[in-house]
């Protein structure tokens, strides 16, 4: 069965996607084979190597087309906002993916720092045009309240990190808090911060 060809509704490679997610995010990465994943896709091991040469092959395509999307996804959240607005967009969209899509948050939370795995250039690039954003959004809310910040580099990772850790946190306690309110806390927190 070729790449394009559909399975269930999704294509071949919609199907080991899912499947690789699923098993990472259950296992992690490194006990995933690229067996679990066929045999969890429904797929025959030669349709799963026909498109994909190695579980590392595999994890980049994924996690490039995932950081993609969830990078298209923040800069949609901030456009047309600055600063506070900007940030608790920001923030809000962080959560939002976590929330629909728990699996992609397990593997990032679990990935996004680390620089010993074949696709840490697809990630870093990611995590850096996240952290941009974050990054001219934090400057804008402490100038707004004039107080320029030292090391907005450093400020911005923080802001990032809380999110996706407020977020695991979140997921993992099973979400009661509506997510609104949940954003409204982190960003008067934020502020209170930043002012």
């Amino acid at each position: 069965m070729s790449n394009g060809a559909r399975r269930g509704g999704k294509t071949t490679r919609e199907a080991i996607f899912a499947a690789a997610l699923a098993l990472a995010a259950e296992r992690g990465i490194t006990a995933t084979t690229m067996d679990d994943i066929a045999a969890r896709a429904g797929v025959a091991k030669g349709s799963l190597y026909y498109n994909f040469s190695s579980k590392d092959q595999l994890f980049d395509a994924l996690l490039e087309l995932e950081l993609s999307e969830l990078s298209a996804r923040l800069a949609s959240a901030r456009e047309g906002l600055r600063g506070r607005a900007a940030i608790r967009a920001l923030v809000e969209a962080v959560l939002q993916a976590m929330q629909e899509e728990p699996d992609l948050a397990r593997v990032l939370v679990t990935e996004i720092f680390r620089d010993d795995r074949s696709w840490v250039r697809t990630v870093a690039v990611a995590r850096e045009g996240f952290l941009s954003a974050f990054q001219v959004s934090c400057e804008e809310a402490a100038a707004d309240v004039g107080h320029p910040l030292r090391n907005a580099a450093i400020v911005s990772a923080g802001v990032f990190g809380s999110a996706l850790l407020i977020g695991l946190e979140w997921l993992l306690r099973g979400a009661q808090t509506p997510r609104g309110e949940l954003v409204e806390q982190v960003a008067g927190d934020l502020a209170a911060v930043l002012g």
